[in-house]
This record gives structure tokens, C-alpha cells and sequence, in this order.
């Protein structure tokens, strides 16, 4: 009987913290903890041969005193031979701050962005926990790379997109599933 109710209570847990938030509503962030694994399919506006290469994703989102760790890796397979590509992970951590404004965080660390390292933030609005990245390069081009993570009834969607000067490089949209925490 305890079992079932256990049960009970923990799948009821899963469909509040999967479902959107009402209209006007923007879930706390703890809404989006947990381990999600899952493919996406990238889109890529410059290259020649791979313009569309599937991916493996990893997000692990932890809430903390207010902001949260975000962690998250890509599996790649593109580049070399079209039938036999190259493999490598991309992998990254990093941790946001609330700040005065609310749903809205500011990376942690210390990024200059015309120093080469980028500016982050991130804003939770509904059900979707939005990430962007600004990078100046040297030539005071720039790129602009945003994350949307958006709760669904299984997990999380996930759209990315990479802009260099307000021109679309890549694209990825994917599906995770919470495996865990």
C-alpha cells in the first residue's frame, strides 16, 4: 500500500514539474533540475558536406542558494569522411546568480566579452529556461549562441541557435528525457 502511494506521489511530482506553467506564470527554477539525456538533429547554414548531422545531449540542471549549475556535453559527428566522420564531445559548465530582476540569472564567473570570453545569462519565461551567450570576436564581429530548454510532459525540448552578426550558422533541436535527480 505504501508502495503504490509512494508511487502515486512520485508520478504526480513528475507531471507538476513537466507541465507548462499557466499563462503569465514562469516556473521556478527548480522545476528544471534533474539529469536529461536525449538526440537532436543540427542544421548547419555553412557547411558543404554536413549541413544536417544527428547529436546526443546531455543537460543536468542542479538549483543552489538561489541560481543554479548547468551543465551540459554534445556528441558530435561530423567533419572527415561523410561515411565514416569524425566523433567529438563538446562539454561545459557553468553556474548562474539571481539577480535583481526576477527569473532572470547572470553567469558567475567574471566574462569579458571583449576580452574573447563570452557574456551569459539566462531567464526562465513559462515553462522554458532560456540561456544566451554573447562572444565579440577580434574584428568586433560577433556571435550570439541562445539555449532554450523547454519542460514537456516526457522531459525537455531543446532548440539552439548560433548567430554571427545576426546571420543563422546552426541550428539543433532535440528531445531529452529526465534520467534522473
Amino acid at each position: 500500500m505504501l508502495a503504490r502511494f509512494a508511487t502515486a506521489v512520485w508520478v504526480s511530482l513528475a507531471v507538476l514539474a513537466g507541465a507548462p506553467a499557466l499563462a503569465g506564470e514562469n516556473l521556478p527554477i527548480e522545476a528544471f533540475a534533474g539529469h536529461f539525456e536525449g538526440t537532436g538533429i543540427a542544421r548547419d547554414e555553412v557547411s558543404k558536406y554536413f549541413d544536417e548531422t544527428v547529436r546526443e545531449l546531455a543537460v543536468t540542471i542542479v538549483p543552489e542558494g538561489g541560481g543554479f549549475a548547468l551543465s551540459w556535453s554534445t556528441v558530435l559527428r561530423q567533419g572527415g569522411d561523410p561515411d565514416d566522420p569524425d566523433v567529438r564531445e563538446n562539454a561545459h559548465a557553468l553556474f548562474f546568480e539571481p539577480t535583481d530582476r526576477a527569473n532572470v540569472f547572470q553567469g558567475a564567473v567574471e566574462l569579458d566579452p571583449l576580452g574573447g570570453w563570452p557574456f551569459v545569462w539566462a531567464r526562465i519565461s513559462g515553462n522554458t529556461l532560456t540561456v544566451h551567450s554573447l562572444l565579440v570576436h577580434e574584428d568586433g564581429s560577433y556571435e550570439i549562441q541562445t539555449y532554450d530548454r523547454t519542460l514537456s510532459g516526457m522531459g525537455m525540448e531543446l532548440h539552439f541557435t548560433r548567430l554571427r552578426d545576426g546571420k543563422l550558422v546552426r541550428s539543433v533541436t532535440g528531445k531529452l528525457i529526465k534520467t534522473g535527480g
